[in-house]
C-alpha cells in the first residue's frame, strides 16, 4: 500500500501491478500515515501483520528480512532492526495489527522496544548488518559506494 499527498509518487505507484493508493489531501507525516494505512488495510483483510521496510536499507536481502519475520515467537511479538547507533528503526514488523504505536523519527528504536513490554509483547531485537545500514548522510552513501 502506498500512502501519499504527492501527486508524482501516486502516479508512480498507479503504473505498478496490485498496489493499493491510499490519497491523502496533505502530507500527515509518517507515523500518522501509518496509522492510517493500517486501519485502511484492516478493514479490507480480516487478518495481516505490518511490516515497515524505509526505502534508505540498501542491503536489505531475503535472509536478513526472514531474521525479522520469523522470530520463533506464536505469542504477539513485535521485530526491530535497529540502525547502525541503535537509535532509529530501520525495519518493523508487528505480529497483529495496532500491537504498539508508530514511533519513527528521534530515538524511535528505544520508542519502539518501551512500547513492545508495555504491550506484554514478544521483543525479537534484530541485529544485522544488511539491516542496520541505511543511508541517512552523505558519509554513509559514501560507504555504501566504496563497498559497492
Amino acid at each position: 500500500m502506498v500512502v501519499t499527498a504527492d501527486e508524482q509518487v501516486e502516479q508512480a505507484a498507479t503504473a505498478c501491478a496490485n498496489v493499493q493508493i491510499l490519497h491523502e489531501p496533505v502530507s500527515t507525516g509518517l507515523n500518522r500515515s501509518l496509522n492510517r494505512a493500517c486501519r485502511a488495510l484492516e478493514s479490507m483483510h480480516n487478518n495481516f501483520s505490518p511490516l515497515i521496510v524505509p526505502i534508505d536499507i540498501p542491503l536489505l536481502n531475503r535472509d536478513s528480512l526472514l531474521k525479522v519475520l520469523m522470530p520463533g515467537s506464536s505469542a504477539p511479538f513485535v521485530s526491530i532492526a535497529p540502525d547502525e547507533k541503535e537509535r532509529g528503526t530501520n525495519v518493523l514488523y508487528l505480529s497483529q495489527p495496532g500491537l504498539i504505536p508508530f514511533h519513527f523519527g528521534r530515538d524511535s528504536f528505544q520508542q519502539h522496544c518501551d512500547e513492545a513490554q508495555f504491550a506484554g509483547a514478544a521483543l525479537n531485537v534484530v541485529r544485522d548488518h544488511d539491516l542496520m545500514f541505511d543511508l541517512d548522510t552523505t558519509i554513509d552513501w559514501k560507504r555504501y559506494k566504496s563497498h559497492g
